[in-house]
């Protein structure tokens, strides 16, 4: 699937420039637990463990599915982007201690099926915003300034982006929903998206990467 942008202008002199200077539920923005996170347990256990000869299998499938490549950087990610002509879709995070960025990784984007539709049609950005970790100083910038940019409030957020950084879709964790359902959303969303697309490109306060 191609999604062409009308108009590509872009200069990576300018990207390098601003880094030096739904129904979905989500993790409260800087809160020092999440509200959600269930009081007993880590969010990276799972509640049960399921040893069924089905699960074993569909566990085989998935370790069979190549992982796409996610970047830290969204430099790299915007010249893969131009390069194969596809959307990047930046996956704003708590990875070590938001509940449901931890579910969305487990039950979505650790799937074959998201796995599948993400080689074909995105190229992946994780902005990461941890508590118990470190980021190298660049990358945690980076992240500072898209988290403004976008207004990032709760985690998740993720965006499909074009290359010039206008929002196509914005989804979060998709409560009761499979992976199946979750790309079947973000597409849905895309097509609606589509039809917006000139008008979010020329308004005056539309945050883009130039």
């Amino acid at each position: 699937m191609s999604r062409k942008s009308p108009s590509v202008i872009f200069s990576f002199a300018t990207i390098t420039a601003l880094l030096v200077s739904g129904t979905f539920v989500g993790c409260a923005k800087d809160a020092a637990q999440s509200p959600f996170s269930p009081p007993d347990r880590s969010p990276y256990k799972d509640a049960f463990s399921d040893t069924s000869e089905s699960s074993v299998r569909q566990a085989t499938f998935e370790s069979n599915v190549a992982d796409p490549k996610w970047h830290q950087s969204l430099t790299a990610a915007i010249a893969e982007a131009q390069q194969s002509d596809k959307l990047i879709l930046a996956d704003f995070t708590g990875s070590d201690w938001c509940h449901w960025c931890v579910k969305l990784k487990q039950d979505v984007f650790e799937t074959s099926a998201f796995k599948s539709w993400a080689s074909d049609n995105v190229v992946l950005l994780e902005l990461d915003y941890p508590k118990g970790s470190q980021l190298p100083p660049e990358i945690h910038q980076q992240n500072q300034m898209l988290k403004s940019r976008y207004g990032i409030s709760s985690y998740p957020t993720v965006l499909l982006l074009d290359v010039e950084g206008n929002v196509r879709a914005k989804m979060g964790y998709e409560k009761g929903k499979s992976a199946s359902q979750w790309v079947q959303i973000a597409e849905s969303k895309l097509q609606d998206g589509a039809m917006k697309t000139r008008a979010i490109a020329t308004s005056p306060d539309a945050p883009t990467f130039r």
